[in-house]
């Protein structure tokens, strides 16, 4: 996770002893781009907004998925957005930048999300 962290310890609590291919998951906080480096997933908060280019520039090439959950940030390249309405959670996926990263993605998982981003602009 880099900025801020809009989830307290619920993150801990939810992802204690989880698993994913048999490999433990691990929370770290980073503060820095460059200290990205050998993360798989990577949640950026809102409070990183303006350094979002430069978090691209370093992560280009790397197969890493990228997520927030700030207004705007799907159409700034981020690769998976989550947004909330009524109590629900949705969320918004930019394709191009997952294509262009070398990560796939399921057809099911585009048809839930309530947006999807192929290029310019959406």
């Amino acid at each position: 996770m880099i900025g801020d962290n809009p989830f307290a310890d619920k993150l801990e609590r939810v992802l204690a002893k989880t698993l994913i291919q048999k490999r433990e998951v691990k929370i770290k906080y980073i503060s820095k781009v460059n200290e990205n480096l050998g993360t798989h997933i990577l949640f950026v908060s809102k409070s990183f907004e303006d350094k979002l280019p430069t978090l691209f520039a370093v992560s280009s090439g790397i197969l890493r998925l990228i997520i927030g959950d700030t207004h705007g940030y799907t159409n700034a390249g981020v690769m998976l957005n989550m947004t909330s309405s009524d109590g629900k959670l949705y969320f918004e996926i930019n394709h191009t930048s997952i294509k262009e990263s070398g990560l796939k993605i399921d057809s099911l998982l585009l048809s839930y999300a309530i947006k999807v981003y192929n290029g310019e602009g959406g």
